[in-house]
């Protein structure tokens, strides 16, 4: 699995067998005042509990002693499918941002249309990963079975 579900970041989990599915990272300006930094939090929290409610296995990252640039690259390592950002200009918008691990595309979504597009992304992803795993293994097959590049051993 990690041979074809990987590139050159980490792993690329599919959905269905990823641990997380989905990671919620604050997003903060330069100098936040309390009132930013907990409302960013608590709007971290809603989502998440939205999420799970729905039947997603989600997590947020509030950890303080990373940046945001860290927090990215230790999920991408780790092969979350989904990272969801909220920052206070998506706030101010009701929206979130949310990037695919897959083919690390952006793309803002509506707080009110966010689990059915969680869950069209989701399965977008997964189809994606598994024609993509099954290309590569048709590639792998066709140079085993033809003998591809051991046609002359020495």
């Amino acid at each position: 699995m990690v041979m074809v579900h990987a590139d050159n970041v980490g792993l690329v989990l599919p959905p269905k067998v990823a641990e997380v599915q989905i990671i919620v990272i604050p997003m903060f300006d330069k100098n936040p005042d309390f009132e930013a930094i907990y409302a960013i939090f608590a709007a971290c929290s809603s989502t998440v509990r939205t999420l799970r409610a729905a039947g997603f296995r989600v997590e947020h990252d509030f950890r303080e002693i990373y940046s945001v640039a860290w927090k990215f690259y230790d999920w991408e390592r780790k092969g979350v499918p989904l990272r969801i950002e909220i920052k206070p200009e998506c706030m101010a918008e009701n929206q979130v941002q949310i990037v695919r691990r897959d083919n690390r595309l952006k793309e803002d979504v509506p707080m009110k249309n966010l689990v059915e597009h969680v869950r069209d992304l989701l399965s977008d992803i997964h189809k994606t990963m598994f024609n993509v795993a099954k290309k590569e293994r048709c590639l792998y097959k066709d140079c085993l079975y033809t003998g591809g590049i051991h046609d002359n051993p020495k």
